[in-house]
């Protein structure tokens, strides 16, 4: 079974199950649902739409469309990268979805800027636990790799 741990000794695997859900026997495939940071990644986006619900119209092909796509990227490039069947394509798309995780806050602040919503809260608590998670599997999976050099 393919593991990554936290400093903490946290898993980022939730479950085992992972293991029975390799196709091909390759040691680098888990699924992306058994990653506790896509499913905080699935929250974060619904956290983002709900927020932009309240954009102006006016901003429906904008800033509305640009923060939900932001959102979504971060979550799809989890489950792209957990697909992946290579360490570096791993972490390459992985800091894909590190990328769209800046962008959207890049996108919230420009909201928060514009005073499209009076409480940003549950947003930006989901887009810092999910960075948090994120940079932390990134940087397990880069440990275990120089291990392995």
């Amino acid at each position: 079974m393919v593991s990554w741990w936290t400093e903490s000794g946290e898993e980022f695997i939730v479950s085992t199950v992972a293991e029975q859900r390799r196709p091909y026997g390759d040691s680098n495939w888990i699924n992306h649902r058994d990653l506790r940071v896509w499913h905080e990644a699935m929250d974060m986006v619904q956290a983002v739409y709900v927020i932009s619900a309240g954009y102006p119209k006016s901003e429906t092909y904008g800033l509305t469309d640009q923060t939900r796509r932001a959102a979504v990227s971060v979550a799809a490039n989890i489950a792209e990268g957990a697909g992946r069947p290579t360490t570096p394509d791993l972490l390459r798309i992985l800091g894909i979805a590190r990328a769209s995780l800046q962008e959207l806050d890049t996108l919230i602040e420009i909201a928060k800027r514009l005073e499209y919503s009076s409480d940003f809260s549950a947003v930006t608590t989901k887009m810092e636990s999910t960075g948090k998670m994120l940079t932390r599997l990134i940087q397990s999976i880069r440990e275990k790799n120089q291990q392995k050099e």
